[in-house]
């Protein structure tokens, strides 16, 4: 133990002086020692490389996903904080994504809450992983519904991440289940899960308005009644709120 914390602290000046490219093999070291407190220690060097040192960062996202399927909790936890924590313009590739998902069923609450505030950080690579992340999320809806509230901001910056709305508008027909050829059934908001799905596409409408032109002509009743009931997930001004005269003839011709 005591060597492979040498072996960090080399590693770590090793890096800071841009020395040899071969340093992050101490890493591999105090990731695969046997005592908690010595792979603590890497994740701890690792996190402080990848702030200061671009070339390390790529391998930092490797060596911190690599640390969610340790057998301690504490280790897991610290490895998903870190990466939350690094301020890299993060991007996981799909393998990433799925060591992800897995965290999300942890045992552990605290860890389950941990892999959500990543999911809501880091870039998805495609369309693809992007559903396989919201059909995850929205099995954890109904598993824990006690993490609602983390689900749902979860979603809200997945929607609003650059890249996502474009993978999003793509995915409009399977996450509200439209098919062109009938008219679109009108789904319950008493559904948390076409809820859940409908806070990601809202954030992701309020930054590409073409998505807008896809919804059902029932989706402004809906995202008024979401505002309501989620004001800090759900984006304002999206739709123009009825009129009063509107609304004033509709209730004289119903009378």
């Amino acid at each position: 133990g005591i060597a492979s914390l040498a072996h960090l602290e080399h590693a770590h000046s090793l890096w800071l002086f841009k020395a040899r490219p071969n340093a992050a093999g101490a890493f591999v070291h105090g990731m695969e020692d046997e005592m908690a407190q010595v792979r603590l220690s890497t994740i701890d060097s690792i996190r402080r490389l990848s702030a200061g040192h671009g070339r390390f960062a790529g391998a930092a996202v490797d060596f911190l996903v690599d640390m969610f399927n340790d057998e301690i909790e504490l280790v897991r936890l610290k490895a998903l904080d870190a990466l939350h924590h690094s301020h890299l313009h993060l991007v996981l590739s799909e393998e990433q994504v799925e060591v992800v998902l897995v965290a999300l069923d942890a045992s552990s609450g605290a860890v389950r809450e941990a892999a959500l505030r990543l999911l809501g950080a880091a870039g998805l690579p495609s369309a693809k992983a992007l559903h396989s992340v919201m059909a995850a999320l929205l099995r954890a809806l109904l598993r824990y519904p006690a993490h609602t509230s983390h689900i749902h901001a979860c979603l809200a910056s997945l929607g609003t991440f650059p890249s996502h709305a474009a993978f999003i508008e793509m995915l409009i027909p399977t996450l509200l289940n439209l098919d062109r050829r009938f008219q679109p059934t009108e789904p319950s908001l008493e559904d948390p899960r076409y809820e859940a799905c409908l806070i990601a596409i809202l954030n992701a409408a309020h930054t590409r308005q073409s998505i807008v032109a896809l919804m059902p002509s029932y989706l402004p009743r809906h995202y008024y009644a979401l505002c309501d009931r989620y004001p800090t997930h759900v984006p304002r001004s999206l739709f123009r709120p009825p009129s009063s005269s509107s609304s004033s003839s509709s209730s004289s011709s119903s009378s």
